[in-house]
């Protein structure tokens, strides 16, 4: 079976957070959760990763908490507004820190084909499964998306 999903809104950056600088001024700073940036995150490299998110905060380390990986590195960017796991030195999780997503309509809003979740929770979470051909689930909270590669995925989106 093939399916086919067109893409909409993929260019919109949609998410704006004030930020404290060092000298006490707010400013902000727009959280791209577009398709189109998304997608050239996921089952990149790590250095691959850093020429869009810049250095990590801290050093990319071994970690025993994988969700779905066998084996894994985790790293935070931007200050921990994105959280990625590592498997085989590819972005195969990808935590994005934004509010007010928690709706049926997450999945247009960041730029994925638009679908019927697989679990609907409105209070607590949405997921989708298997939207995109290589991406494992999409969950939407009410602090965050969580956007899981399947492991073994290894082409481009």
């Amino acid at each position: 079976m093939i399916l086919f999903f067109n893409c909409t809104n993929a260019k919109k950056k949609l998410s704006t957070e004030q930020l404290s600088s060092s000298q006490g001024e707010r400013r902000q700073e727009t959280i791209d959760t577009s398709f189109y940036y998304v997608k050239k995150l996921l089952n990149r490299s790590s250095h691959e990763v850093a020429k869009k998110l810049g250095i990590p905060d801290g050093k990319i380390q071994i970690t025993e908490d994988c969700d779905y990986l066998p084996s894994c590195k985790e790293a935070t960017y931007r200050n921990g507004k994105y959280d990625v796991l590592y498997y085989g030195d590819r972005l195969k999780w990808l935590h994005i820190d934004v509010k007010g997503f928690l709706n049926k309509d997450a999945m247009k809003r960041i730029g994925f084909p638009s679908c019927e979740p697989t679990f609907n929770n409105p209070s607590f979470v949405i997921r989708w499964s298997y939207p995109v051909k290589g991406l494992r689930e999409v969950s939407v909270f009410q602090n965050y998306i969580l956007i899981n590669v399947d492991a073994n995925f290894n082409d481009k989106f």
